[in-house]
């Protein structure tokens, strides 16, 4: 697989907590290169976590996928990162496979 330059992220996160267990899951979609012929959309399955661990997982997965070092975009202003909170299960669940 081929591996191109990060140049731009928006990285949009679920999450959802279980009430009755008190545990928070997320799941994330990560936009990679938009608008550039390096386009790709990664997905991060709900997992548990919480706070900023959803950040730290996708930057995990964009190393893995691009190279280069994800700190190029904060330079450039093309660096997003978004969390919805209060989601359903289901929407969390669909999120971290579409």
């Amino acid at each position: 697989m081929k591996k191109y330059k990060i140049k731009s992220v928006i990285m949009i996160n679920k999450e959802w907590r279980d009430q009755e267990n008190g545990n928070t899951y997320f799941a994330t979609k990560i936009h990679c290169n938009f608008g550039m012929k390096s386009f790709k959309t990664l997905y991060n399955k709900i997992q548990y976590g919480y706070g900023n661990q959803f950040s730290c997982e996708g930057k995990k997965l964009i190393k893995d996928n691009y190279f280069g070092s994800i700190s190029d975009c904060w330079t450039k202003d093309s660096y997003r990162e978004i969390n919805i909170e209060n989601c359903t299960r289901e929407d969390v669940e669909r999120w971290g496979t579409q």
